[in-house]
Order: C-alpha cells, then structure tokens, then sequence
C-alpha cells in the first residue's frame, strides 16, 4: 500500500483468525497434492516395516523387575512402570521419530503406533547394537526435517502460484539448511534454559513439593509465553527466504502487535488438531477404513499450516503499512497556529 506522506492513511484491517482457516481449507481443496507427503509418511509408518525398540527395553524391564527396591519406589508404582515400558517396548516404531516434531510432516500413526495392518501383523525389525539405534535416530530426525521442508515449501508456494504447487530442489534445501539450524538452535536453547530451570524446582520442590509444582507451573507459563513470540519463525522462512534471526526477529513483532489474535489461532489450532485426532483414530489398525483417517488427518493438519501462514503474510503486511503510517504520521507538518487565531503549516 502506498502512503502519501502529505494525507497517510491508515492501513486495511488484517484478516482474522477464522477467516484465516477458512483460507487455509480452500488452499487444500484446491490443491490435493499438498496431502502427498503427510499421506504416505502415514501409509508407511502403518503398512510398512517396524523397526522395535524391545532389545534396548527389555533388560531395563528384566532389572526393575530383580531389583525393585533400586528405584526406590512402591510396589504398585514398580509394577505401573514396569507395564508402562513393556507397552512401549510392544508398540514403539522407531521409524515414528520422522514425525517427531509438531507438523514435520503432520502424521496420525506416529501417535498411534499401530501393530497390526489390513493384511496381519506388521513386519518388526529389531536392531541390537545400542550404536546403531543412534546412527538410526540421527538420521531418521535428518529425515524428517527434509520432509518437513519439502511439505511446508509446498504449502508456501501454493499460496503465491495461482495454477497449484510446484517443487523447487533449491526452494527445498534453503529451507531444509535453515529448519537443521532452527533445530539445533531450539535444542541448545532448550539445555541452557531448561536444565538451570529444572535444577531450581528441584532444590525448592526439596523443601515444599507444593512450593515446587507452583514455581514448575509458574516458569512453564514464562516458558511458553516467550515461545509464542518465536511461533511464526519457520514462516518468514518458507514465504520471505529469510535468515533464521531476521525470522524470529519479525515473528516476535507480529506476536507484539496481535498477541490475543495470534494466542487464538494457537489454542484454536490445538483444540481443531486434538479433537479431529480423536475422531481419525477410531478406526481400527487392521481396517481399511483406517485410510480415512490417515487422509482426514493430512487435510486437517495441511489446512492449518496453511492458515497459519496466510494469517502470517496478512499480519506481517498489516505491521509494516502500520509502521510506515506512523512514521509518515510523525513526519507530516503540523499546523501552527497564530495570534489571530489562523491556522498556518509550519
């Protein structure tokens, strides 16, 4: 929008949170194979090979089970643990660790880790060198970031092509570079932030359980009330091919200047995720009417990306016209008045 610095005048409204997601469902409709990468990460970690974890929890089950005075705990609470990783141990697929990160690609079965397929059990592989579990992890998170990339690349562009989404190799691995050093930064943020944190409730939760789960409560809310100033980073990166610092740097002044409006798509985005989560779970594993589910999650979770960043593009316009209205406000000569009572521009 052009401001005459002469007569600025104010910028249109940005849209709003609903109006957003209703955007964002019509990208989807209109473009189907935006769904691709989140259908088949779905299909596979459901009809394909599992790789288990059983031969890395098993021995830590067979010595809380010898030795259950070790830990310090009850009996019931032994016996809960115990039950608690033997499920693990069953239903782990390590091969879920792709959909690790929210929305990287979006995915309903590495939530819920199914055993059996349309056709009988799945095939499990188990790996029994506690290195190659490592080489393993590292590569599938590696994995999942040029998923994540390539899936929220394609989202971007379909909002600025008019005839649908197109891949771009180089488009894909900016961004892929970009989302690896996001990562690795929130990690590293996390162990400096996290670990003083924890080691505090700690020594406070010693002398008052209560003071502690006050002060844990307490510092999560800081926590996550800085983390919504940083929520729309990935965004300036797959719309603007921003630098992760100049990213965080305008998501933290989009959030500042519509922090109720952009808290409302979070949580709305939670509960729509939480609740349609529910319902593609439904289906049983050995079904296949379980593919609804798989493709009801993909349209669901592509919508929100969607909106999310169309609320982002509008918002950050909306900031900048703001910005420039208030500078040519500020830079527009004021009127001075006389004795005589006539106005004159000074």
């Amino acid at each position: 929008m052009f401001v005459n610095q002469q007569n600025p005048v104010l910028p249109n409204l940005p849209i709003g949170v609903l109006k957003s997601l209703w955007r964002g469902t019509e990208i989807v409709t209109n473009r189907p194979a935006l769904l691709l990468i989140p259908v088949l990460l779905d299909l596979m970690l459901w009809l394909g090979p599992h790789v288990g974890v059983a031969s890395l929890i098993d021995p830590i089950v067979q010595f809380l089970s010898q030795n259950q005075g070790v830990a310090a705990l009850s009996a019931e609470e032994t016996q809960a643990a115990l039950a608690s990783l033997a499920s693990i141990a069953k239903h782990l697929n390590l091969l879920a660790v792709m959909a690790f990160f929210p929305l990287f690609p979006p995915s309903v079965m590495a939530t819920r880790l199914p055993l059996l397929t349309p056709w009988g059990q799945a095939l499990l592989i188990q790996i029994h060198s506690p290195l190659a579990y490592m080489a393993l992890i590292l590569l599938l998170v590696l994995v999942g970031m040029m998923l994540g990339s390539a899936f929220w690349s394609l989202v971007a562009r379909a909002l600025s092509t008019p005839r649908g989404a197109r891949f771009d190799a180089r488009e894909w691995l900016r961004v892929a570079r970009n989302v690896i050093v996001l990562a690795l930064g929130a990690g590293l943020a996390a162990l400096i932030v996290g670990v003083p944190i924890l080691f505090g409730v700690g020594l406070v939760g010693v002398s008052s359980a209560v003071f502690g789960q006050i002060l844990l409560v307490l510092m999560g809310g800081l926590v996550l009330w800085v983390l919504t100033f940083f929520v729309f980073s990935l965004h300036g990166v797959v719309l603007n091919s921003e630098s992760i610092m100049r990213a965080m740097g305008k998501s933290a002044e989009v959030v500042r200047w519509s922090y109720p409006s952009t808290l409302s798509l979070v949580l709305l985005s939670v509960l729509v995720l939480t609740a349609t989560n529910a319902v593609w779970a439904l289906p049983e594993e050995s079904s296949w009417v379980g593919v609804v589910g798989v493709l009801g999650n993909a349209y669901t979770s592509t919508a929100l990306v969607a909106a999310s960043l169309i609320y982002y593009q509008d918002r950050r316009r909306w900031v900048e016209e703001l910005r420039r209205y208030l500078e040519a406000r500020a830079r527009k000569p004021q009127p001075v008045v006389e004795r005589n009572g006539e106005a004159k521009n000074g």
